[in-house]
């Protein structure tokens, strides 16, 4: 069968073919397997939900990147979703409202946006990941984190690094400075673009430290003794330093061979995280292995409404599997055995039950050898396995 050019996809989407959509199921299956070995059960929303419920409590940029279609049933706009995190904390906010806290959640599927971004500018991507709802613990923190490290591990993805920050850090220096809101916009700018002298210019008290933070990104056992020495930074910025040095302390005893780095300031794709976040990366791939961080579920509901209690806290992660897999070391087709026409049914599956893959001939042919190379077999069968 020739390849047609003439039967175009849009653009971002591509269709997965052989061995690629096997290593990807094959993939996600070990990542949950992963989770749920520490607990973590398994939950599947839908791929559309009302827009309504879908948008509640996400980003700006996250609602601009949803597909909307108008449903034929209720009237009401429909949302494709473009990320999980928030399906995942509607679920454990009304369906299993009142289970006993922390909660831990898994979950995989594909998300789709309107514009692709990174290198590859996919518009449909394959996610998996966690949600650890209920806890406040810097030990929650640390088992978010070495959870990914180790599923990572179990695809044989090496030399990946994990990089921490603390998104909101910055806006915390700018009001507990008294720094004029209307110079919040262009600092975080700044900031973004580690434009060094453009902060300096600005001349507000903030600005010293933030450039100091802007100098303090690398290694994080090099980076954390600075940070805890900073004499100017204020209270409540010294108290999530802090807490990053206790996750950092707890994640670099339990998983040493784990390349640990600090940027505290960036604060880019961690718009609605409140705390500690952290992104992954690998030499093997141009674009980020996953992200993740500390944030407050929102309760549908309770809306986006201002709580009179104290908000339940969540950290979970969300790993990249088209990027995964790009990181990963080159795939190696599994042995594939033809088994020429009117070999016993019973032979084939005595191999298969050994793992072995078959592929069965559907009509007499000449030369069993010849044949099995024609369909991409490693070996054919006859009378025993004989390599092609």
């Amino acid at each position: 069968m020739k390849p047609s050019n003439k039967i175009l996809l849009p653009a971002g989407f591509q269709d997965l073919l052989p061995p690629d959509a096997s290593l990807e199921s094959r993939s996600v299956s070990k990542l949950l397997n992963v989770f749920a070995r520490h607990g973590y059960e398994q939950a599947k929303p839908p791929l559309i939900e009302f827009e309504s419920s879908l948008t509640l409590g996400q980003t700006k940029s996250l609602k601009n990147q949803m597909f909307r279609l108008m449903d034929p049933v209720s009237h009401e706009t429909m949302a494709i979703r473009a990320d999980m995190t928030t399906q995942i904390s509607r679920i454990a906010a009304t369906r299993m409202q009142g289970q006993p806290l922390p909660l831990r959640l898994s979950y995989s599927g594909q998300v789709m946006r309107v514009k692709g971004s990174g290198l590859y500018a996919e518009r449909q991507l394959a996610e998996a990941g966690i949600e650890l709802i209920g806890s406040d613990s810097p030990a929650a923190d640390a088992e978010a984190i070495l959870i990914a490290a180790e599923g990572l591990k179990a695809l044989h993805v090496k030399d990946f690094s994990i990089d921490f920050s603390l998104p909101n850090l910055a806006g915390i220096i700018l009001e507990d400075f008294g720094t004029p809101e209307i110079l919040w916009e262009k600092i975080l700018d700044l900031i973004d673009k580690k434009d060094f002298e453009g902060i300096q210019e600005i001349r507000a008290r903030a600005c010293d430290v933030i450039v100091k933070l802007l100098s303090s990104t690398g290694s994080a056992k090099k980076i954390l003794p600075d940070l805890a020495t900073m004499v100017e930074l204020p209270k409540r910025a010294r108290a999530q330093c802090e807490r990053l040095r206790e996750v950092v302390e707890i994640v670099g005893k339990s998983a040493p061979k784990v390349k640990l780095t600090v940027d505290p300031l960036e604060y880019r794709g961690f718009e609605y995280h409140t705390g500690l976040s952290f992104s992954i990366f690998s030499r093997k791939a141009q674009n980020e292995l996953g992200r993740g961080g500390r944030y407050q579920p929102v309760n549908p509901a309770e809306g986006e409404k201002p709580k009179k209690e104290k908000p339940i806290e969540a950290v979970g992660f969300t790993l990249y599997i088209n990027n995964i897999l790009r990181a990963l070391p080159k795939f190696r087709r599994k042995p594939r055995v033809f088994l020429p026409f009117g070999t016993k049914y019973t032979e084939g599956e005595n191999l298969r039950k050994s793992g072995t893959i078959t592929v069965s001939g559907l009509e007499k042919s000449k030369d069993a050898k010849t044949e099995a190379k024609r369909l991409g077999c490693t070996h054919y069968w006859d009378g025993e396995v004989k390599e092609v």
